[in-house]
């Protein structure tokens, strides 16, 4: 476990349309360099979403991994768990915001 380190998953279906919005939002965090990004491609029709991953690796620390076949945001938030070493997980939908450039930070505050 990486302390103060905060993992957020990103299960994603069909979000080529609003992930990227979602990553910005997460980009431009105060404590961007203690975040990890993992978005979890739940077999997803249209593809993988590697050159979303391209686009934002010089900004931040973020990966995508694959679930094996299509099995909810359920199955695809649990893998994403099962694959961070962060100290604290928080979940962010694809077609979510962060408004506030703070609100990773005051998370890692209020559960420490």
């Amino acid at each position: 476990m990486t302390k103060d380190k905060i993992d957020v998953i990103i299960p994603a279906y069909k979000a080529h349309g609003t992930i990227i919005r979602c990553l910005s939002s997460i980009a431009c965090q105060t404590i961007i360099g203690d975040v990890t990004v993992t978005i979890v491609n739940d077999c997803c029709p249209e593809g993988d979403y590697s050159d979303v991953v391209k686009m934002f690796s010089p900004i931040m620390d973020v990966r995508e991994i694959r679930t094996p076949v299509n099995g909810g945001p359920g199955v695809a938030r649990q893998l994403g768990i099962d694959s961070t070493d962060g100290e604290f997980i928080t979940f962010v939908d694809a077609d979510d915001m962060l408004y506030k450039v703070t609100a990773l930070d005051t998370l890692r505050k209020e559960m420490a």
